[in-house]
């Protein structure tokens, strides 16, 4: 959080949008002291509660985002709640970054965006030749990406109620 709001205040452009159920009474509030020391904290509005419950709210209301990085639960039907809601505050252009992609219900979740979301498209490189690649001259497996990123490239998500593609 501190490092993305002091990108914002050294190009003096935007906000940063936290959403924590847990920032208080978990972390004992440590993440707005320290935004707060280092002269950030107007920088960051911090809602601290789950995101299923706080993003319909900020669709309702019109905010709209450049980026949005997931990585709150790790459950396929939260991911895919938080994906829903964030698709609506994201302009063409705008950007759906979700961390732990590797755990399993984080991947389907992404796995179903990439196939069934044709107003994302995925930007992940799942194919990185590394050293070991590279010495034996022969395909190995890759790691299931930690980050898997989207870009939203239609302003409406214009699919048939009976689109679905399995995944």
């Amino acid at each position: 959080m501190i490092h993305l709001a002091e990108a914002l205040r050294q190009n003096d452009h935007g906000r940063h949008i936290a959403i924590d159920p847990f920032a208080s009474s978990r972390f004992d509030g440590l993440g707005r002291a320290h935004l707060e020391e280092a002269g950030l904290a107007t920088r960051v509005t911090l809602y601290e509660e789950p995101s299923e419950l706080c993003l319909p709210r900020l669709v309702r209301e019109g905010l709209r985002v450049n980026l949005a990085f997931v990585d709150g639960h790790h459950l396929f039907d939260y991911v895919m709640a938080e994906c829903l809601f964030l698709g609506k505050l994201l302009p063409r252009g705008g950007f759906l970054v979700i961390d732990d992609a590797n755990l399993p219900g984080v991947a389907r979740a992404c796995d179903f965006l990439a196939a069934n979301r044709p107003d994302f498209e995925e930007l992940t490189e799942t194919r990185r030749p590394g050293l070991l690649q590279r010495l034996f001259r022969a395909p190995l497996p890759s790691p299931p990406p930690v980050l898997r990123v989207f870009r939203r490239v239609a302003d409406e998500d214009t699919r048939d109620w009976t689109h679905f593609v399995p995944f």
